[in-house]
This record gives C-alpha cells, structure tokens and sequence, in this order.
C-alpha cells in the first residue's frame, strides 16, 4: 500500500475505494490557486482490526496429533501441492498440447486410473498398461513406465508377504 501511495506523492488524484476502507479522505483549502487538496486520516480501527485477524486459521484431523504435528503435515502437503503444480505448469509450458490434461484435477484423475489387480492365481500385477496420457503426466514428475512397473513390484511383494501371514 505504501508502494502505491509513494506513486501518486505530490499529484492530484482522488483517493480509490480500496483505501477509503483504510483512510478516511479529508479536504482542505489551499491559498495558491484555490486549489482543493486531499489529505487522508488512517481509521486506524480498521486497520486493527485486519491486523487482529491475521495469521489464525484452524486445521481438524480425524487423527489424533498435537497442534505442532499438524501443522508440520500441513505445512509438508502444501509443499508437495505446490511441487506438483509448478511440475505440470513446467510441462504444459514445453509442450502447450498438453494443456487440457496437465492440471492438477486432471492430472490426478488420470494418475487413479493406474490399479493393481490381484488376479486368480492370487499374484498381483497393474489391471492396464500405462497409457500415453499417463506416461506424460508421470515425465512431467522425471518418471516413466519403468518406474511404475518397478513400484508395482515393490508393493507386489508387500502384498504377497502379507498374504503369507
């Protein structure tokens, strides 16, 4: 706000509507070409009151875990959140084709569709082949089909050991 006040320093202007919330405009008369000037009073119990209200958000779990906790695993989700959209941001600025499916919502749509099976013979493996849209999606992520064959793996044993159990 400061900023924007500097700009218009010294000119004529009127006050806008977004700083009479903040200042309330006051005219006074001056002698030298019976100029009307603007000056502004802060209300300063908006500005309290804005202020007071600042910085206090609530965040309910459905597990049990203390404030610090929960704000660690907040903090490290919005990272992540973040993370992932700048990832796909990046791809769809190489590749402006890929607009329509390289948002988070889409993205994530897609990445759900990826499911293991357990079949008959009680082994487990991926129900589809990593489609197209979804080898793009994971390249934005520095990822490929391997990848997912090899995590698929990895949970395939941990699944097939508690079985076993």
């Amino acid at each position: 706000m400061k900023k924007n006040l500097n700009k218009i320093y010294g000119k004529v202007s009127d006050m806008s509507k977004e700083y009479r919330h903040y200042f309330k405009p006051v005219y006074l008369h001056e002698g030298k070409e019976d100029q009307l000037l603007q000056l502004a009073i802060e209300r300063s119990e908006v500005i309290e009151e804005e202020i007071h209200l600042c910085g206090y958000f609530c965040i309910i779990t459905s597990k049990k875990m203390t404030a610090k906790d929960a704000l660690e695993l907040y903090k490290s989700r919005d990272e992540s959140e973040k993370l992932f959209y700048t990832s796909l941001k990046d791809a769809v600025l190489e590749d402006d084709s890929k607009a329509n499916y390289m948002n988070v919502p889409a993205a994530i749509k897609e990445l759900e569709k990826i499911e293991m099976i357990r079949q008959t013979s009680g082994k487990y493996r991926l129900d589809h082949a990593v489609t197209a849209t979804q080898k793009a999606i994971l390249k934005a992520f520095k990822m490929d089909a391997a990848c997912m064959q090899k995590e698929a793996a990895a949970i395939r044993e941990a699944l097939m050991t508690e079985d076993k159990k």
